[in-house]
């Protein structure tokens, strides 16, 4: 049975979290006939996602770009500049050369998602301040790359249990960049996410304050545009951790009690999304009601200083 491209592109992603070999041999075997320049871009983008972050085959990445029919200039762009990330990626500095300045911004900033992807801090955080540090004007496409970068950045160096003060600092600005550049080319469903992105790394970075103004700020742009269930879960319940953090027992109370509403009117393939917020929120409430109170603040914490750190 043949199945649509558009089926097809959807099918590849949703697996290839789990399977990206799968999803390759997928594409190497089975990959449909683009008919337009956008689903050469919609190609060339899920193989260099595959075959660079996950499976770093960068050389079989490349040869199935190439095999991508040049069908108008977009198409031939689209191929040129993904088969100049896994090139680059994979040690082949030269390549630059043959790029534009905002070109090299893209291909810096993709490559930036692929070593944090595979754990390689150092050259993640390198290869996005070099993105950063072209100031052309740049168009839209890389306003885009660079603010998936931030956030692919950002979420591996919240994960790190013990960062180092140049890896705070590098969290930071990623999901600063991140909220940045989705003002500059995302809708309100981007940027209210990444005030939440930037909420998440201020909390881990003990920056509660400025963490409490990106709460409110994602919660603020979810109620103005109607935001969904969905949504109004996540805004309600990083404002109530942030509360928490705040040891404001009253407005975590009343958060919680909100995305816990919002929660119940999640369809039911929506509810693992939440596993992680709703065991953080329980364990908030836990620790309140062993200890009667909730976590003390942090060292130098002052509620007056509002929108500014210390």
């Amino acid at each position: 049975m043949t199945v649509s491209f558009d089926t097809f592109i959807q099918t590849a992603w949703a697996d290839h979290g789990d399977h990206p070999q799968d999803v390759a041999a997928r594409l190497a075997i089975a990959m449909p006939e683009p008919q337009s320049s956008t689903q050469t871009l919609a190609l060339a983008r899920l193989i260099c996602h595959v075959y660079g972050e996950h499976l770093a085959q960068w050389q079989q990445g490349i040869d199935l770009l190439n095999s991508l029919p040049a069908t108008d200039a977009v198409a031939a762009d689209a191929t040129r500049l993904n088969c100049a990330i896994l090139s680059y990626a994979s040690g082949q500095s030269a390549v630059l050369a043959t790029l534009s300045a905002a070109e090299q911004a893209h291909v810096f900033a993709n490559t930036s998602s692929i070593f944090a992807a595979q754990g390689a801090i150092d050259r993640a955080i390198e290869q996005f301040i070099q993105a950063l540090a072209i100031e052309e004007p740049l168009p839209t496409p890389v306003h885009r790359a660079l603010a998936i970068a931030g956030n692919a950045l950002a979420c591996t160096l919240e994960e790190i249990k013990r960062r180092t003060a140049a890896e705070t600092n590098a969290m930071i600005l990623a999901a600063q960049s991140t909220l940045k550049y989705w003002q500059l080319a995302g809708t309100w469903l981007e940027v209210e996410r990444a005030y939440y992105r930037l909420c998440r790394s201020l909390l881990q970075a003990e920056q509660i304050n400025a963490a409490l103004s990106s709460a409110q700020s994602c919660l603020s742009l979810c109620l103005q545009n109607k935001a969904p269930a969905f949504e109004l879960f996540f805004a309600y319940a990083i404002l109530a951790i942030t509360q928490s953090k705040l040891g404001n027992g009253e407005a975590f109370t009343e958060n919680h009690q909100a995305a816990r509403a919002f929660f119940k009117q999640l369809p039911v393939d929506e509810q693992p999304w939440c596993d992680a917020e709703l065991k953080e929120l329980a364990a908030v409430e836990e620790h309140n009601a062993v200890n009667g109170h909730f976590p003390a603040p942090p060292f130098g914490f002052s509620p007056f200083l509002g929108r500014n750190e210390s």
